[in-house]
């Protein structure tokens, strides 16, 4: 079993908006042992905090992965309504996150099999989206959907996963702490990739490149498979 976790920021460009997302994987077993200690990576210490973050996700056995899309300002117009067979109706904004999403997924998956772990089972939890019941419900349905294709195509392609099907057991978005409250493993998770997400200026730094944490550009596959509500 593994758990992903995920959370997105926006970032202004002079052309128009960068789209982040970071992903945060791990298996379940080890993140049962071990979340409580991701709340100390926020502690004063020698290393800088991506570093700590880094070394906490080799414990893990677990991956991060940051990507990016940069969407030019012409296609992001604020009124702009988006439909699919399965949607009938979501704004510009939520079909990209949509998009951005599925993406940030599937090379998350693509580089665990790389790395040679081997799972059958993936739960997904994201900080929470804006979206009314009937539009998440039908947006998880199509995520669903579009990941196992995306997946089944990275495997065919790299061989990956031993051949091995995949199930996306369930995507689940996690409430908001309340203040003084005490986190519980899942929003210890998307706060993890929330710290991620915070760190792209200094990940696109970065060189070398961690051992753990991953950054893929996603501008042209995320722009790509978005052409035809741009037209």
């Amino acid at each position: 079993m593994l758990y992903l976790f995920l959370d997105e920021t926006y970032r202004d460009l002079p052309t128009g908006k960068r789209f982040v997302f970071g992903c945060i994987a791990t298996p379940q077993f080890r993140w049962n042992d071990l979340f409580r200690d991701a709340q100390k990576l926020n502690l004063p210490g020698k290393s800088t905090r991506i570093n700590r973050v880094n070394t906490y996700l080799a414990r893990l056995d677990g991956l991060g992965v940051l990507t990016f899309s940069d969407i030019d300002s012409k296609h992001l117009l604020s009124d702009e309504i988006d439909g699919t067979r399965d949607i009938s109706k979501m704004s510009r904004y939520d079909n990209l996150w949509s998009d951005c999403f599925a993406f940030a997924v599937a090379v998350t998956l693509s580089s665990i099999f790389v790395r040679d772990n081997v799972f059958k089972t993936v739960d997904i939890y994201y900080d929470p989206k804006d979206l009314c019941d009937s539009h998440r419900k039908a947006l998880c349905l199509t995520l669903k959907d579009r990941l196992q294709k995306i997946i089944k195509k990275y495997n065919r392609r790299y061989n990956l996963n031993l051949g091995k099907s995949i199930q996306i057991r369930r995507i689940e978005q996690v409430k908001k702490p309340t203040s003084g409250s005490t986190l519980d493993k899942f929003q210890v998770g998307t706060e993890l990739a929330h710290q991620l997400c915070s760190k792209t200026r200094n990940l696109l730094k970065q060189w070398p490149p961690l051992s753990h944490i991953e950054v893929h550009n996603h501008t042209d596959v995320v722009n790509g498979t978005m052409q035809p509500f741009y037209e």
